[in-house]
């Protein structure tokens, strides 16, 4: 079965050429020398474990290359935040590696169900951590997300969130090697 475990882990479905059969990817939150450090694996290992890498820079996957290999990258990629396109992109689509973003309706924001009203939960990285959920941006935030909801209810006759998951999708022919998966106990 494929799909997000609670810790982070994905298993993914097998290919058409079965590579990733029984494989899982791990998603780890380490400091790039941490990660570098306390990763030990043998080569059986690697061939079983498809590692991945979260907001790592092409020259962090470089160094983190010399321990182990990169499966997956795991960069913030949505309409609005485009800024991987310059360099963890192009790196990662270059060598094979597979991106499995995250934050593809901009952390809520491309819902267009938030309002000035919005209150996050104690730990939601959006309340104290993220700029664009400060004042004066949260404002900002929410009126080019209003825009957006006007254009694409004009133009497609659809709401900014179809527009933000259409577009998501159109990007897989240019950046994405595809990777199926499903949620754990589904089939």
């Amino acid at each position: 079965m494929g799909g997000v475990h609670g810790d982070g882990a994905y298993r993914l479905e097998p290919t058409r050429t079965g590579a990733t059969e029984g494989a899982e990817v791990k998603q780890k939150h380490l400091k790039q020398a941490e990660a570098a450090q306390r990763l030990r694996v043998t080569d059986r290992q690697v061939r079983r474990l498809l590692l991945a890498l979260e907001n790592y820079s092409p020259e962090q996957m470089e160094r983190f290359k010399a321990v182990a290999p990169v499966h997956t990258i795991q960069p913030p990629y949505d309409l609005i935040e485009r800024e991987i396109e310059g360099d963890v992109l192009p790196y990662a689509v270059g060598r094979g590696i597979t991106n499995l973003t995250y934050a593809a309706l901009w952390r809520g924001l491309l819902s267009a169900a938030m309002g000035l009203d919005r209150q996050f939960a104690i730990g939601d990285m959006r309340k104290n951590t993220d700029p664009k959920f400060q004042p004066p941006h949260f404002t900002e935030y929410l009126n080019a997300t209003s825009k957006l909801d006007a254009f694409a209810r004009e133009d497609f006759g659809k709401r900014v969130i179809h527009l933000a998951v259409g577009w998501l999708l159109d990007q897989t022919r240019r950046w994405y090697r595809a990777v199926g998966g499903t949620p754990p106990g589904s089939a």
